[in-house]
């Protein structure tokens, strides 16, 4: 799904007045959440990119979204669910947040399904008495 898709269903599906600006900023917290607890908490894969994407006005409307096809329901879902929430639609945003959680837990099981968890590792120093930690996905 492109950026452009994304915003095209969401205003189809929800009359709203918040800017892409604003759209666009939701969808990268959706983004650093999926980055933080899925992606660098997992083997990595082919598509992927090297870093968090961080997308704004000078972004280009057909760059493509970082969750697979398969599971890019959840952009649509979270968006959804924060217009309803700001909108102040209480009841809607109860059915939108239950449509992203469901969503959400697809995709979280299925990347558990499919990718092996990085194993991160602590030594502790028992001379010194302190804690040495050891990132596996640091170079040093």
């Amino acid at each position: 799904m492109t950026i452009k898709e994304l915003l095209d269903s969401v205003k189809a599906l929800r009359a709203n007045t918040y800017t892409d600006a604003e759209l666009t900023a939701w969808l990268n917290r959706l983004e650093r959440n999926v980055w933080h607890n899925l992606v660098v908490t997992h083997a990595r894969f082919d598509g992927l990119p090297e870093e968090l994407p961080v997308y704004d006005a000078l972004t280009d409307d057909e760059t493509e979204l970082m969750i697979p096809p398969l599971h890019d329901e959840i952009y649509i879902h979270y968006l959804c669910m924060q217009i309803d929430l700001y909108n102040n639609e209480l009841i809607k945003y109860a059915n939108s947040r239950a449509l992203y959680n469901t969503a959400w837990n697809d995709l979280a099981n299925w990347w558990n399904r499919n990718y092996l968890p990085v194993k991160r590792i602590t030594f502790f120093n028992v001379d010194s008495g302190e804690d040495t930690y050891i990132d596996p996905l640091s170079s040093t």
